[in-house]
């Protein structure tokens, strides 16, 4: 900012329009000439005083450090705009100091002399000086140096900035005082052999440059000899070129577009659910099953509201993720999540996240890009939304909170492999710290979800994403789907079986009903009702039922119950698939026993990891936050005694007809309870004994062993029973047998 006096021959632009003033003719009207008109204009001073408020007029501005004119015959701009931004300002306050005094009223070459000798002897005595001057920069100067700066200062029309020494322009500044030819190879080289995808280094590059140069001088002569920069003099060359071409032409454009191209707000949302972001990643972590063996690492689908940026579903697996995991995903947006309270006992807070979403935004993977995404969506009312493919900014708010629960949360745990094996410690095995089952873990990561994630502050959304979600679902609510009937359906996994008078058979497991039997009496010979297969879709969170499509003779779904309701109904896929591995590995066949011993047993393991002292128990959700640490509440000093029985194995048992021999209903005492204080344990290794009045009263005259504490020495579950050793520190009580 500069002052101005309005008289003839002062420059301006009008929107980088050239005017020159020719005369003020009333005191109120301007007479001005356009460059390159003879046609005279006339202006008020009102309009003029408009034009500079708006920004559109600029007058010329004269002196030192002006910028060079984009257009036109004249600048208007000094190179730094900001005076707090200028280079050796000290010193330029120090020259202005110099020259304030002479600037008053009339000034003779005596009184230069007299201000040139003042300053000059307060340059030995620093102290002084900045008395005086009021800046403690000072140095010796010259008279003819003092008249300079006074004709700068004074063409500038007063800007201070006119006298702010140019060091920087003198000796040839930014030219090169090397041979013009050796300049070209430099040039040359670095298109050909430094600007691709090679990514050759700088000295590589040097060398090439060398190899030119003594080609060069194969034809050269005595002085005509031309040599090498220096390694500094190089690098500094090829530092000069920009960073986006040399990420273009090194890299690819998409990077450079990537990583220079400006990043706006993204997309912008009014209500809950009116976009919600699904994406899937392998989590950077081995997870074990309970008998110890190990898993991959598992995948993670999760799903998150662009507004709140809280999370309605998720759903974890192994394997290649596809159609069956994403309506999983689906399936827990649009289910109520107050399962956490019974299932999860130590999550503090509520997770009341639900409803229907208007529009998901996806990738192209195989995984969303399908046929029954594309049903179930219709169906819904919900609009799928591709994103362009390798644009990830598309859906950055779910991008970004992957990046923040493998960062904050995975790679806390036991058995992380790192975002990459190089940042893996010195001799750091994760599979020797593998020691999270895969149960414990989805409890851990509703953990992070509910009670750290949703109760923080999130800085793209502006707030806590629970309380956001409560606030902005009073103003807007969300639609809810009308039924939950329809969901195991649209969303089940689907698979194809035979029916046969035993029914149908999946995953070990048999489904029957009288509607089943009905369309098996209608099988001929001509329909080939024994030949077809039926589509099956079922819930893998809840398989005590099936539901079965009629392709033959009704067209409408059917609902199939298992026939062993007691086993399978609650029980998940996965659940169930342990249960079978544990039953094949430790008693070689599958039964009703074998099953029953399989299902307790994953049940006392994942209550074991649980428990107050156990490894698995120590992973942790940041520094200084334990998930299991005694605050969270989730302890009582009342007891739970849970009690196991099994039937007595019958002669009759397996005989009856159409009911599968898998599963048989089990007398339990109590339901386990997810988080058990003391344990009744039953010795599975024994023979299996009926459950009489008289064994219930000898329960009852069981004592209670205390062990002292100590951490379990064990980092995997094996197949074995509980030891005194493995429950060490929990109040356990032994029943006596018969």
């Amino acid at each position: 900012m500069y002052k101005v006096k309005i008289k003839p021959g002062l420059k301006f632009k009008i929107d980088r329009i050239e005017y020159t003033i020719v005369k003020c003719l009333d005191g109120v009207k301007i007479q001005v000439l356009r460059e390159g008109y003879q046609k005279g204009e006339i202006f008020t001073k009102y309009e003029m005083i408009s034009l500079i408020d708006q920004g559109r007029l600029e007058f010329e501005v004269k002196g030192k450090n002006i910028r060079p004119p984009d257009k036109g015959s004249f600048s208007t701009s000094y190179l730094v705009n900001d005076f707090e931004k200028v280079q050796r300002k000290d010193e330029t306050i120090f020259r202005f100091k110099v020259i304030e005094p002479l600037l008053k009223g009339r000034r003779t070459r005596l009184d230069v002399k007299n201000r040139v000798l003042e300053i000059n002897e307060l340059s030995g005595n620093p102290k002084n000086a900045e008395k005086h001057l009021q800046i403690s920069f000072v140095k010796r100067i010259s008279i003819a140096s003092v008249y300079r700066w006074i004709s700068i200062y004074n063409e500038s029309g007063g800007d201070i900035r006119s006298l702010t020494p140019s060091y920087s322009s003198c000796g040839g500044a930014g030219s090169y005082r090397i041979d013009p030819k050796v300049l070209e190879i430099i040039e040359q080289c670095i298109e050909d052999t430094y600007l691709n995808q090679q990514r050759v280094t700088i000295d590589e590059l040097r060398w090439a440059v060398q190899s030119e140069i003594i080609n060069e001088n194969e034809y050269r002569r005595g002085d005509n000899i031309i040599y090498c920069p220096s390694y500094s003099t190089f690098t500094r060359i090829v530092s000069k070129i920009p960073e986006f071409e040399l990420v273009w032409k090194r890299m690819s454009k998409r990077n450079a577009e990537v990583k220079f191209n400006p990043i706006g707000q993204g997309v912008k949302v009014s209500y809950p659910l009116e976009r919600v972001e699904i994406d899937a990643t392998v989590l950077d972590i081995i997870i074990i099953f309970a008998d110890g063996t190990f898993i991959e690492r598992p995948h993670l689908v999760m799903a998150i509201d662009k507004l709140t940026r809280d999370i309605p579903g998720f759903c974890i697996c192994f394997g290649s993720v596809g159609w069956a995991e994403v309506s999983q995903c689906l399936r827990h947006i649009l289910s109520d999540k107050s399962y956490i309270k019974d299932k999860y006992p130590f999550i503090e807070n509520e997770w009341n996240t639900f409803g229907v979403p208007q529009a998901l935004v996806i990738d192209n993977g195989l995984a969303f890009k399908n046929h029954p995404m594309k049903d179930a969506c219709y169906q819904l009312g919900v609009v799928l939304e591709y994103a362009p493919p390798k644009v990830p900014e598309w859906k950055a708010s779910i991008e970004r909170f992957l990046g923040t629960t493998t960062v904050n949360f995975v790679q806390k745990n036991p058995g992380t492999t790192r975002s990459n094996t190089q940042k893996l410690a010195e001799g750091e095995n994760p599979k020797e710290r593998a020691r999270i089952p895969f149960n414990i873990f989805v409890g851990l990561m509703h953990k992070w979800l509910v009670d750290v994630y949703r109760q923080d502050i999130n800085r793209g959304a502006g707030g806590i994403p629970a309380k956001l979600w409560e606030k902005y679902t009073d103003d807007f609510p969300v639609d809810w789907p009308n039924s939950s009937h329809e969901l195991p359906i649209l969303l089940g996994r689907v698979n194809e079986r035979m029916i046969t008078n035993k029914g149908i058979e999946l995953n070990n497991l048999r489904y029957n009903s009288m509607d089943i039997n009905g369309i098996l009496k209608k099988f001929s010979k001509q329909n080939k009702g024994a030949e077809q297969k039926f589509k099956v879709k079922y819930d893998p969170q809840n398989i005590g039922s099936i539901f079965l499509y009629d392709h033959m003779f009704i067209h409408d779904w059917i609902r199939v119950q298992c026939t062993n309701p007691d086993y399978a109904e609650g029980l998940s896929e996965w659940e169930h698939d342990e249960a079978i591995k544990l039953a094949r590995k430790k008693y070689g066949t599958i039964d009703v026993v074998s099953l029953a011993k399989s299902k307790a047993f994953l049940r006392n393991k994942a209550s074991f990891w649980e428990s107050k002292n156990s490894r698995g128990k120590a992973a942790k959700l940041n520094s200084d936050h334990e998930i299991f640490s005694d605050n969270t509440g989730i302890f009582n000093n009342s007891e739970v005694k849970v009690n196991y029985s099994l039937p007595e194995a019958t002669e009759n048992m397996g005989k009856l007809n159409n009911i599968s021999d898998i599963g048989t209903n089990f007398d339990f005492s109590e339901i386990l309870p997810p988080l058990p204080v003391s344990y009744s344990v039953n010795d599975f290794n024994e023979e299996v004994k009926p459950v009489s009045k008289n064994s219930k009263a000898k329960q009852k005259n069981s004592f209670q062993s205390k062990c002292d504490k100590s951490s379990i020495p064990s980092n995997t579950i094996d197949d074995t029973d509980f030891s005194p050793e493995d429950l060490e520190g929990f109040d356990v009580i032994y029943r006596i047998g018969d």
